[in-house]
């Protein structure tokens, strides 16, 4: 049997599907009533899916992690800007 994990690592396991895909589910806080709100991730192998786990974990630890239901479209332009413009620019040939 596997050991059991901490509390607030989150639980990854595979899906009864015939596809033999994995899932993790995370706590990613409490809404005010005190109910759990969980997240949910899919991949098809173990470590694809720890990888998705891992990150969303790591920003709720740095208290960087929004709810896409909570995502204001300032955030996800800045978003844009930082993660995906100015790459494109800094990958494009001056001779473009």
């Amino acid at each position: 049997m596997a050991n059991k994990r901490e509390n607030g690592e989150g639980s990854i396991s595979k899906r009864p599907d015939p596809d033999g895909t994995w899932w993790a589910r995370i706590t990613t806080g409490v809404d005010k009533n005190g109910k759990q709100k969980r997240k949910a991730f899919y991949g098809k192998t173990r470590q694809e899916v720890q990888k998705k786990m891992t990150a969303a974990l790591n920003d709720i630890n740095l208290n960087a992690y929004t709810e896409l239901s909570k995502l204001t479209l300032e955030m996800w332009l800045n978003t844009w800007l930082n993660e995906y413009a100015l790459y494109e620019l800094n990958s494009i040939k001056q001779s473009t």
